[in-house]
């Protein structure tokens, strides 16, 4: 009876921690104008209120689930409520439910102390995920628990009742990651193979399997019926699928243009980069582009013809999009000051990853095992490089990284690998962190404007 009053105690004080700091973050910005994408949700939240919810008021480009979620917080109190609201989902996300991808035994100091870290970092690095209502956490929110689902009902020995509910509600909130943001489908498919290649390790039958995978295709339908509804009230036909006129197509041509993108919102009128779009030319992708002479994809033929005539100078651009759309050096998300420094944000990024890859190479990692429940969070991070990057669609990543090394490293093996190979690890560190600056300095120095500097 102790140790479950201390847990809850830890849970609620983790949880109000967790609270506090995205209120904190959201008030720093609370004047920070929207617009772009942020304020493209909203508006479509704005208008499902103002239609009374009625599906038709809004066509289904961004899906149906953000812009509803946008229109009750709208119904709520507009943006005080965001800020409420959003902050209470976000702090439910990194205290209760992040951990439930990595901890089993509940909460205790120590796990307090690591979400809390965990939050810390979340606001350091994606503090504009918190302020604007974006897409990109609500997704992974849904990812993670779909994940979270179908970790418990791999957990059950039984073919029980709660089985098929966590199987019913993975599907469901598989379909609303995917409903989010589109790339997201990639997720999903993740997720079958890993549950039908964990369900045939136990030597589970093929029917009992197929009904499972029946169970979790039923909740992926019930979730996709306003979707459903909405295309046919809009396009005339019965689908499940978000419309995205193109999008992905579009996005791997302006992934050969640029090396990533950014959107600049200036507090004061600035002559020099008037427009809110700022593209960092990617120049050897430009000069095959002009050989090529194609000016967009009209089709997948297309891309890959040019990936066939040019594989090696292709793939360095995307190893190029990868470093890039990594690199922290505004995360506000929308741009106020195109000229503030970059060092530092570069070097804590960098510090961070460098820091993964050490644990993962030195075998520092506790459980391996449960690295394989976050594919489909990093899937959807890996197929996006290929297109126009920006620094938002890396959260996958800084997510998986930040959950390895707060949850799920042997820190006395780090200490003891340290001491042994101090030297090498250091020079090793500041060959990564300059390769790192390397590309992100050419990439500063082509913004399509003006050259801009760390």
């Amino acid at each position: 009876m102790k140790n479950l009053m201390l847990h809850k105690k830890y849970k609620i004080i983790t949880w109000l921690v967790c609270f506090l700091l995205v209120i904190v973050a959201e008030y720093m910005f609370k004047d920070a104008m929207w617009g772009a994408d942020a304020l493209n949700y909203w508006t479509r939240g704005e208008a499902l209120k103002d239609g009374e919810f009625y599906l038709g008021s809004i066509d289904g480009f961004r899906g149906y689930i953000y812009p509803l979620y946008l229109g009750v917080i709208n119904w709520i109190g507009g943006k005080t409520a965001w800020y409420i609201f959003n902050a209470i989902v976000v702090a439910t996300f990194i205290a209760w439910i992040l951990p439930l991808m990595n901890i089993e035994n509940g909460f205790n100091k120590t796990v307090f102390i690591k979400v809390s870290i965990s939050c810390i970092l979340f606001v350091i690095f994606f503090i504009g995920l918190f302020v604007y209502p974006l897409s990109d956490f609500f997704s992974a929110i849904n990812i993670c628990i779909a994940i979270i689902c179908m970790k418990k009902a791999l957990a059950e020995e039984r073919n029980t009742f709660v089985k098929y509910i966590y199987i019913f509600l993975s599907g469901a909130f598989c379909y609303l990651a995917y409903n989010t943001r589109t790339i997201y489908m990639f997720a999903g498919l993740a997720m079958v193979i890993i549950f039908i290649v964990a369900s045939l390790k136990k030597i589970q039958s093929v029917v009992m399997l197929l009904g499972e995978i029946v169970v979790g295709s039923v909740g992926c339908f019930m979730a996709a019926i306003p979707q459903i509804i909405m295309n046919y009230i809009n396009l005339g036909k019965f689908s499940i699928k978000v419309p995205t006129n193109g999008l992905m197509l579009n996005q791997m041509f302006w992934g050969i243009q640029y090396q990533r993108y950014d959107t600049y919102f200036a507090t004061i009128v600035d002559e020099i980069h008037p427009s809110p779009q700022v593209y960092f030319v990617d120049p050897s992708g430009m000069k095959i582009l002009n050989e090529m002479n194609l000016t967009g994809f009209g089709n997948w033929s297309d891309f890959f013809r040019l990936f066939i005539a040019h594989p090696v100078d292709v793939t360095l651009i995307y190893v190029k999009h990868l470093i890039n759309f990594v690199f922290p050096c505004w995360p506000q998300m929308y741009v106020s000051d195109l000229n503030s420094s970059k060092w530092c944000m570069g070097l804590l990024g960098g510090t961070l990853i460098f820091l993964t890859f050490y644990v993962f190479f030195e075998k520092c990692i506790k459980n391996y095992k449960s690295i394989v429940y976050y594919i489909p969070l990093v899937v959807p991070a890996i197929l996006i490089i290929p297109g126009a990057v920006e620094y938002r669609f890396s959260l996958p990543f800084y997510i998986f990284a930040i959950c390895q090394l707060c949850f799920n490293v042997d820190y006395q093996k780090v200490k003891v690998s340290f001491v042994n190979k101090k030297w090498k690890v250091i020079f090793l560190y500041l060959i990564f962190i300059l390769f790192c600056f390397t590309i992100w300095s050419n990439m500063l120095a082509n913004e399509s404007v003006t050259p801009l500097l760390f």
